[in-house]
């Protein structure tokens, strides 16, 4: 068995990982790098055996692309397939047009040689998997993005029971938060914190935040709740709680209360342009209009994009809760956004924790499965403080035979 990885190799995200047996290979993810804004041609082989897709972060599936006219057959969760099929209508990508198969909770797949199984992961993308791959005698444990403080944390003892009755060979794993010792708070302080701010506003709070980190969604709506305001979500987000609302407990905008949707101008624009004029009629009962937030602005929370900030202007919040990556602050459409409500007397604050595992969780958790090899990707750091005599921080273009 040869394990190359082609990327997330001393980077942040951008995450392939190529596992070659008897000539017949697969790929873990498909990700293009966070902090990096380029599309450099990778050597890839002229065809797979299967990509397997952990979750549905760009920088874990972004370069399909350059997999667009080979033979490839790519493995999701159901819950994944209606995440991209939202991410077609709503941002115009295409990764539905590969032939795709879907993956179930601990059930194990044959692809040629290769036996796979997926487990669910603790992670700021729903439904988000790690991978057992089983191959000439050999176990390799591809972690994806993991953590064990958001509203999966439960499954960190059964995982690692798991792991440690396979006896792994090799654990690639996430490395994102192993150049600073900060302690990840759990999901539960954030929606208390978030609750907390809301309450002592007066006037219209505004929140940023992923709409695919439903864990954070359920805590702002719940935060909205317990004050008695209503949470509005634009279209995007609502589609997207529709479709998931059929895997999980979430608050569906078609049967919850203190839920309201907004149709920001450019999302109706690309659910127009991609034929789904449906989707206009899904919420008309729920939708909501800014002369209505204007008039009570106590009432609400305010989900904003600085793709249509523009288009709500006369809005005239008192709080903006920032609840995302901080890195994407340095980017210019949010630092752009910030530098608008900061200029305007708008207090800015930021909550949030992280989606990836901290450096001391990690340690305990590879003291508990006790790989024998450990390769750390989607990190730029190479800090070796693991206190592992068996760690690697591989570049791209690293491989390695097991």
């Amino acid at each position: 068995m040869i394990i190359r990885f082609i990327g997330g190799g001393r980077e942040l995200g951008g995450n392939c990982v190529e596992i070659t047996s008897n000539n017949e290979s697969i790929l873990l993810d498909v990700g293009m790098p966070i902090e990096k804004n380029y599309s450099e041609e990778i050597t890839f082989r002229d065809t797979y055996a299967g990509i397997l897709i952990s979750h549905t972060h760009m920088d874990h599936y972004l370069r399909m692309e350059f997999l667009k006219d080979k033979k490839v057959n790519v493995y999701i969760s159901d819950p994944m397939k209606d995440i991209f099929e939202a991410n077609e209508i709503f941002l115009n990508e295409r990764i539905l047009n590969y032939k795709s198969f879907l993956l179930y909770e601990s059930e194990e797949v044959e692809i040629g040689d290769f036996k796979i199984t997926p487990y669910l992961q603790d992670h700021s993308s729903f439904d988000s998997r790690g991978f057992l791959i089983e191959v000439e005698g050999k176990k390799v444990f591809y972690t994806g993005d993991f953590r064990f403080h958001g509203r999966k944390s439960s499954r960190k003892e059964n995982l690692i029971s798991k792991l440690k009755e396979k006896d792994i060979d090799v654990l690639i794993t996430d490395g994102t938060n192993i150049s600073n010792n900060k302690i990840n708070i759990t999901e539960y302080s954030i929606q208390k914190k978030i609750m907390q701010e809301i309450k002592n506003t007066n006037g219209l709070v505004t929140v940023n935040f992923s709409s695919q980190n439903i864990d954070r969604i359920v805590s702002i709506y719940k935060a909205s709740r317990k004050n008695n305001r209503t949470f509005i979500i634009d279209l995007y987000t609502a589609y997207l709680l529709m479709k998931l609302s059929k895997y999980a407990k979430l608050p569906n905008p078609l049967t919850y209360s203190h839920l309201r949707v907004y149709y920001p101008q450019n999302q109706i624009c690309k659910v127009i342009k991609n034929h789904n004029s449906k989707i206009l009629n899904l919420f008309r009962e729920k939708s909501i209009y800014l002369d209505e937030v204007i008039l009570e602005p106590n009432k609400y929370v305010f989900q904003i994009r600085p793709s249509f900030i523009e288009e709500v202007e006369k809005l005239t919040p008192t709080l903006n809760i920032y609840s995302m990556w901080e890195g994407y602050l340095e980017k210019e459409e949010y630092n752009k956004f910030k530098s608008h409500y900061v200029g305007n007397g708008i207090s800015f604050k930021i909550i949030h924790t992280s989606g990836h595992i901290s450096k001391t969780e990690l340690k305990e958790f590879i003291e508990q499965v006790k790989p024998k090899k450990i390769f750390i990707i989607h990190t730029n750091s190479d800090l070796g403080e693991m206190s592992f005599s068996n760690v690697f921080y591989p570049e791209n273009g690293f491989q390695i035979e097991i």
